[in-house]
């Protein structure tokens, strides 16, 4: 049954919303308006918040995916479930779309929030960064309730001459059940880069993001960073296809791993076209009897591709605890600074600006666990 948009619901500003919830999203990357090219927000069924800054007015585009779908027949012909079928009903969702050859210096937020207890969120989302266009997108999913559920389906489309970064920051509660499913088409010469960031982790994730790099030159890295506690159960893994030539690949994961935890890295590359690159790296850190399992798997399907991988896993060296308290730290002092210099965030290629504020983001929730 479709749900019935609540305009009563809608907001002139993020400053109207109550404190627990703009405190919240400041926690998964929400920054101030004039902080951002575009913002986004969902509250649970509906969106309640679409803005584009007056700087970047004919540049993009922000609005509900219902929305979007009204307003452009030729969504649903072209782009809309073209990667991820299904014909369920959604509980709206963002559309991103990046005019041709616009550089959008400042990143573009969208925030998906949850505050009924119980909910199971259902969106669909569909970024579009046309031809030579340039652009950062930070997502941020979190909740204020209990016992909730977050599916969400997102497609991208990367255009030729394209660069598109998109950062993804969640944090959840440990009675809460998470899948994610994303998928990206890197057209000729264009870049896709994924980021995803969990500090507070559900107790139950899966996700396994792909990218089609079809084109000449074309490009994709996921990056994951992992903070996992407790008894929650993490399933994260990462495709990259290349089927152009020229076309390359990399995905790099760094994930802490605590308590009674139990997390699963996985890592693909296919190689299609026999002048493709692709390289897969996984590093963990164990403490207590958290359990990481790491599966990177290679797929050469023309000779001449060249994919390569390493991994490693293990607690963290008493040598590297004993030096810092050599100097002055305590034992969890110690711990601390090596997971935080682990969790490095300059792996995600963003602009110096953007990744101090990542990191900070990083820092500042890893000091509240």
């Amino acid at each position: 049954m479709q749900e019935e948009k609540d305009e009563d619901a809608r907001i002139t500003g993020l400053d109207e919303l109550p404190r627990e919830i703009l405190s919240a999203a400041r926690d998964v990357g929400a920054g101030e308006e004039a902080s951002r090219a575009g913002t986004f927000l969902q509250l649970d069924e509906s969106a309640v918040f679409a803005r584009v800054s007056e700087l970047f007015e004919g540049k993009l585009e922000i609005m509900g995916m219902r929305e979007a779908l009204e307003k452009y027949g030729w969504l649903g012909e072209k782009y809309f479930r073209r990667l991820i079928g299904g014909d369920g009903d959604f509980m709206d969702g963002y559309f991103l779309r990046i005019m041709p050859g616009a550089n959008v210096e400042l990143p573009l937020q969208a925030i998906m929030f949850i505050s009924k207890p119980g909910l199971k969120q259902r969106v669909r989302n569909l970024v579009i960064a046309e031809k030579g266009a340039n652009a950062r997108v930070i997502t941020g999913c979190t909740l204020s309730t209990n016992a909730a559920q977050h599916f969400g389906v997102t497609e991208f489309f990367v255009e030729e001459g394209a660069t598109l970064n998109f950062t993804m920051i969640h944090s959840w509660r440990e009675d809460t059940k998470v899948r994610p499913v994303s998928a990206a088409l890197v057209e000729d010469d264009a870049t896709f880069v994924s980021n995803y960031i969990c500090m507070r982790p559900a107790r139950d994730l899966k996700m396994y993001p792909r990218a089609i790099c079809r084109g000449r030159n074309s490009r994709a890295n996921f990056n994951n960073l992992l903070y996992v506690t407790g008894d929650s159960s993490l399933d994260v893994g990462s495709m990259v296809k290349l089927e152009g030539a020229n076309s390359k690949g990399e995905i790099i994961s760094r994930t802490v791993a605590m308590g009674r935890s139990k997390v699963i890295v996985r890592g693909r590359l296919v190689g299609d076209n026999p002048k493709s690159r692709a390289h897969l790296e996984c590093r963990g850190i164990l403490q207590g009897d958290a359990k990481i399992n790491a599966i990177p798997e290679l797929v050469a399907n023309s000779e001449g591709a060249e994919l390569s991988h390493e991994a490693a896993v293990g607690k963290i060296a008493e040598k590297e605890i004993v030096y810092l308290m050599s100097r002055g730290l305590s034992r969890d002092e110690a711990t601390s600074a090596i997971v935080r210099g682990f969790l490095d965030t300059s792996i995600m290629g963003l602009p110096k600006k953007l990744d101090e504020e990542i990191k900070g983001i990083v820092e500042t929730t890893l000091g509240k666990l």
